[in-house]
């Protein structure tokens, strides 16, 4: 039997499992991360989780804008999340 390392143990409780839907959500985001990082008040797009634990698209604006932004509820199925995100500097 092979022997597992510690590394391997812990990937198993806390990477993300891979599934269809958040493959799904990945491939949606693929093809629409550069329209929405246009969208003004925008800082970051990336593929996370609802409260429920399903697939979304999590969408990271500037906390003034929040209410601004008008982006869709979903995009190809998948639940498009506002985040307000406070400031962000290059370093």
């Amino acid at each position: 039997m092979p022997r597992r390392t510690l590394r391997d143990a812990l990937t198993g409780w806390f990477a993300p499992r891979e599934s269809a839907g958040m493959a799904h959500a990945g491939t949606v985001l693929a093809h629409h991360a550069e329209r929405l990082m246009r969208t003004s008040g925008v800082m970051s797009v990336g593929v996370g989780t609802d409260a429920a634990g399903d697939p979304a698209i999590i969408v990271g604006v500037s906390g003034h804008q929040a209410a601004e932004v008008g982006l869709p509820e979903s995009i190809d199925g998948v639940p498009v999340l506002v985040q307000e995100v406070g400031r962000t500097e290059a370093f």
